[in-house]
């Protein structure tokens, strides 16, 4: 990192306690809660340290974007700063009237932390409460495979179609995007022009949330154990050359694939088990050995097929 004003590295400490003085030299900071400042301190420091970690390890990375007012969309109200009732939620900082909101799910306990964050023209609020978590439960274990053709198949034989939804709205994007640059920069039509991408592409993350949060509830609530292979996502989006491979890995969301049972779990009494990927394509489920394989054979054939019926 540069040094900063007088040869000074700054530190998390340092960033810290300028929050102080930035507020007594800049006053509109002072509208904003106290934690909120501090909060947007800690995830800056924590995405530094993010990046300096990935590189030791060898990861070709960027560098990190001014964030500005305008692509700044959450509000992190960490352990104080709110009071809420179900169905309200009233910042104490601004002293601003509860405004009202559509409960998705109730929730118990005692509420650790509420964030407010934008998505196009939508506010959202997720509330963060302590959760009970059950005893484990009886039942099935299943593996689950996935993959660029079929989204994933587990091992009851059931294949889940790929929803190909970037696929499919990417030709509608390609004209939005257009249609800005014929625009005339900061005007009152190019805002609007603007705003249609972002609603755009809103959408199919909607979708792709909706898809998969369904698919692992369904997976969730049906087997007690659930595998999959601990894929390092990033790493095989960086390899290769195929710009069409990795835009089909990006579509299809695995990270947040395994990412959703993995809390889902906790209060399901269920558990998933990551296993380590490595010829998991090339073992033979009968007697263990290996078969090399290309990635377009999708049948297994055993040449020990006799021995391991005897």
């Amino acid at each position: 990192m540069p040094c900063g004003r007088n040869g000074i590295r700054p530190t998390m400490r340092g960033t810290q306690a300028r929050i102080v003085t930035l507020k007594e030299e800049h006053p509109f900071f002072k509208g904003v809660y106290l934690k909120v400042l501090q909060m947007v301190n800690y995830s800056l420091w924590n995405n530094i340290a993010s990046l300096s970690q990935m590189k030791k390890r060898g990861r070709k990375i960027g560098k990190l974007r001014f964030k500005s007012a305008s692509r700044f969309r959450t509000l992190n109200y960490n352990q104080s700063g709110f009071s809420s009732t179900p169905g309200r939620v009233r910042s104490r900082s601004q002293r601003s009237e509860p405004f009202p909101l559509r409960l998705y799910r109730p929730y118990t306990k005692t509420v650790k932390g509420v964030l407010i964050t934008r998505c196009g023209d939508t506010w959202y609020v997720i509330i963060q409460a302590a959760a009970v978590i059950e005893s484990t439960r009886e039942g099935r274990s299943v593996g689950i495979d996935v993959g660029l053709n079929s989204f994933a198949v587990d091992s009851d034989g059931t294949a889940i179609e790929n929803p190909r939804f970037n696929e499919r709205s990417l030709n509608t994007i390609r004209k939005l995007q257009r249609s800005i640059a014929r625009k005339q920069r900061f005007s009152k039509n190019w805002k609007k022009a603007k705003s249609r991408p972002e609603k755009a592409h809103d959408h199919v993350t909607n979708q792709k949330r909706d898809f998969l949060h369904k698919l692992s509830r369904s997976y969730v609530d049906r087997y007690r154990t659930i595998c999959v292979e601990d894929l390092d996502i990033k790493g095989l989006k960086e390899t290769g050359s195929s710009k069409g491979l990795h835009r089909s890995i990006h579509d299809l969301s695995w990270g947040r694939f395994y990412s959703y049972p993995g809390y889902k779990v906790l209060s399901a009494g269920t558990q998933v088990i990551k296993v380590d990927p490595r010829n998991t394509s090339h073992i033979c489920a009968n007697c263990g050995s290996i078969v090399k394989k290309t990635l377009s054979e999708r049948l297994h054939e055993c040449p020990y097929l006799r021995e391991c019926y005897r």
